[in-house]
């Protein structure tokens, strides 16, 4: 199964304060979350300049949560769209997941800039 989501939600999904009532933490929910081969497919959002993307590439997370991403992407779990349209209209600037056509996962550089094995 599949869930697509914008880069804010992913930002939302690696905030520690809502897994603070979990013995486990945030590993025990994402354990629970991917336990059945799901896989989150990252929609790139403008940059808070509204000039540039801030896709999966560039997404940062905080530093003790870097090899938790790196295990998630190296495995499939995370992945980035592409043929994201990135020419939005002034009205559009504010939503974050533009239209795709045709969005596809792919490769992505996720935490260290480095390349899926």
């Amino acid at each position: 199964m599949g869930v697509v989501m914008g880069v804010p939600t992913l930002r939302e999904v690696f905030d520690e304060k809502y897994y603070a009532d979990l013995a486990g933490g945030i590993l025990e929910s994402f354990g629970r979350l991917f336990k059945y081969d799901l896989h989150l497919y990252i929609c790139p959002c403008l940059d808070e300049t509204g000039k540039g993307l801030t896709t999966v590439e560039n997404f940062t997370t905080a530093p003790h949560l870097r090899h938790l991403c790196e295990y998630l992407y190296d495995n499939g779990y995370i992945n980035g769209l592409t043929g994201i349209n990135t020419d939005l209209s002034a009205s559009s600037r504010t939503k974050c997941c533009a239209r795709s056509a045709p969005a596809t996962a792919t490769g992505i550089n996720w935490c260290r800039n480095r390349s899926r094995a």
